[in-house]
């Protein structure tokens, strides 16, 4: 589904003002912590996993609205998919907001995120919680913010 920018923006106003997953408890959860100096964002992402599916992501993020929505959103598509399936969605993720091709079907609402391929200084809002996750994980993707 292809989503207009004024839908784009109505998805990503709701997840700042109603972040999903936000803060819950988080005991002998896996964590990771990301700061993006440029911005000002800082991502913290825990996650709950057993035998390799993800039972649970919450996070606390501090920054602009492109990275608090996309924190948001990512813990939504990301909880209740297995490890591999987490991987080809980062790397679909990664690819779009990079401007090259990816499988828009794998990411439902963070589609709304799109826009920020052309807009290069927030590409790393974005994607900060994304490889906050995959630190968490030791999956597929860098942590050198």
């Amino acid at each position: 589904m292809s989503y207009s920018n004024n839908l784009s923006r109505q998805i990503i106003l709701d997840h700042v003002s109603n972040p999903r997953n936000k803060e819950k408890e988080h005991s002998n959860y896996k964590s990771f912590t990301l700061k993006n100096p440029s911005c000002g964002d800082i991502v913290t992402v825990f996650v709950k996993d057993e035998n390799n599916k993800i039972i649970d992501i919450t996070y606390e993020v501090t920054g602009c609205s492109i990275c608090i929505a996309s924190t948001s959103i990512m813990s939504e598509l990301l909880i209740g998919k297995t490890i591999i399936d987490a991987e080809e969605i980062i790397t679909n993720f990664n690819n779009m907001v990079m401007g090259n091709s990816y499988n828009e079907e794998k990411l439902s609402e963070a589609i709304s995120l799109k826009g920020v391929a052309i807009i290069p200084s927030r590409i790393k809002c974005a994607t900060l919680p994304y490889k906050a996750f995959s630190s968490a994980m030791n999956i597929t993707g860098d942590s050198d913010e």
